[in-house]
């Protein structure tokens, strides 16, 4: 992600003083070491690489200073998908496609599978909501009943 910052020029004519004010990118080491430009013949290319290319090119790891390089792997460490929630690590393996899966039937074998073991997941989801509620509502009808005896027995002996 790019930063902006704002830059204020001053510019002092004869006459009047003129205040320039531009908002332009920041630069970092990460964004200069991630763009590649190839020369053929006279035409420039340009590949835009990403920020796991850098970090997998330990010549390009090398040209990124240390600040800009920790903020990148702080970001990439805050990235993690929240689609994941509530999901153990085997259940989030299990929806992983194998690269073997490739003809249109077992891509179609697989998504089906995919479909039912969402939804059975979804089920233990709200089966276990169903049973915690159900287990609070227990609880305080247990509470209430003991502080009921509570006041019988207190009313009893206060007699």
């Amino acid at each position: 992600m790019r930063k902006y910052i704002k830059i204020e020029k001053v510019k002092r004519d004869e006459q009047m003083l003129c205040l320039k004010t531009a908002i332009v990118a920041q630069s970092s080491t990460v964004g200069e070491v991630a763009v590649d430009i190839v020369t053929i013949g006279n035409q420039e290319i340009y590949h835009i690489g990403s920020d796991i290319g850098i970090l997998f090119s330990e010549q390009k790891i090398k040209q990124v200073n240390d600040f800009d390089l920790d903020a990148m792997v702080q970001k990439l460490k805050q990235g993690t998908p929240g689609n994941f929630d509530g999901f153990s690590d085997e259940e989030i393996m299990s929806s992983i496609k194998s690269r073997y899966i490739q003809s249109p039937a077992d891509i179609e074998s697989y998504m089906r599978n995919l479909d039912e073991h969402q939804n059975y997941i979804k089920e233990d989801i709200k089966r276990k909501k169903e049973r915690a509620e159900f287990k609070k509502k227990y609880d305080d009808a247990l509470k209430l009943r003991a502080e009921n005896e509570k006041k019988v027995l207190d009313s009893l002996t206060s007699k």
